[in-house]
């Protein structure tokens, strides 16, 4: 075969450093307009991305040759180095850890719904059940030391 196909759905999510709510009202489209305009030129395929005050999903498309830890690494390092120099005064960092899981095409439009839904999702459940949720909801096991990361 002289091409090859890859489908690399992820579900995304990742914390501002202490869970600290940096990502307010006023500054979250712009950060989310950052991530996205990252993810782009990393050629991956943002088919999702939203947020709250303390956390971000990011629904993507992963192109084959970009590894998950890659992809966030730089969107990571980008974002926050973006966010430090629009506002100073802030020591904005990211978690170093996040939660990365695969979708089926199948599930594709009810995860998109889910982190469209970011805002009113969150007026009822909290970050640390969602994030527990999803870690259980995927066969992996929770480990609370690293939470705060």
């Amino acid at each position: 075969m002289s091409h090859s196909y890859t489908r690399q759905l992820l579900h995304i999510v990742f914390s501002t450093k202490e869970r600290r709510p940096f990502l307010h009202a006023e500054v979250r489209p712009r950060m989310l307009g950052y991530l996205r305009t990252v993810a782009n030129d990393l050629n991956a395929t943002v088919l999702a991305l939203n947020g709250v005050d303390d956390h971000v999903h990011i629904l993507v498309d992963l192109p084959a040759a970009l590894s998950t830890a890659e992809f966030l690494t730089k969107l990571k390092a980008n974002s926050s180095r973006w966010f430090r120099k629009l506002f100073p005064k802030f020591d904005f960092r990211w978690q170093r850890g996040y939660g990365a899981f695969s979708v089926s095409p199948s599930k594709l439009e009810e995860v998109r719904g889910y982190i469209d839904r970011q805002e009113a999702h969150h007026q009822k459940h909290s970050f640390e059940d969602e994030i527990r949720k999803l870690v259980k909801n995927h066969g992996l096991e929770f480990d609370e030391r690293f939470f705060l990361g």
